[in-house]
């Protein structure tokens, strides 16, 4: 299954700590792009990134702008395009929505405010590009 990836993890079983190969799932940031065209200008503006077990980005990104209500029919979207942008990665993290011709939508709709959480960083971000910083401080290989 494409989404799962074993990988060496920790394993204590109440008194000793020993590393063992384990399946995980896959889990990878996604970023949606909604374009637009006003007068013949296309303009591209990020709306959301969030975490998400890879797969079936088109569907994900129809649901969302549904659910948001950024479109009322999926005849409004004019055309999706899936795009991989980290390269250490296999999978896509970025999808662009371009509406149909003359559909347009208020930017100000999308925005959100988020108070700050105790997530892993990712949610909340406005574009994958934000996830690239650098960490001041390296876990050591064998850690804990």
């Amino acid at each position: 299954m494409q989404w799962i990836s074993e990988k060496d993890v920790f394993h204590h079983d109440g008194t000793h700590l020993s590393l063992v190969r384990d399946k995980v799932t896959v889990e990878e940031p996604l970023e949606l792009l909604l374009s637009h065209h006003k007068e013949s200008v296309k303009s591209t503006f990020p709306i959301s990134i969030t975490m998400r077990t890879p797969g079936d980005e088109e569907n994900w990104a129809r649901g969302f702008l549904y659910t948001e209500g950024i479109i009322a029919r999926m005849e409004d979207i004019g055309s999706i395009k899936v795009h991989s942008t980290l390269s250490e990665s296999p999978y896509a993290q970025q999808v662009e929505v371009t509406l149909d011709e003359g559909k347009t939508f208020n930017q100000m709709q999308t925005q959100r405010h988020f108070y700050m959480n105790s997530s892993c960083g990712v949610c909340g971000k406005t574009s994958i590009d934000q996830l690239k910083q650098s960490v001041p401080f390296i876990l050591k290989e064998g850690y804990p």
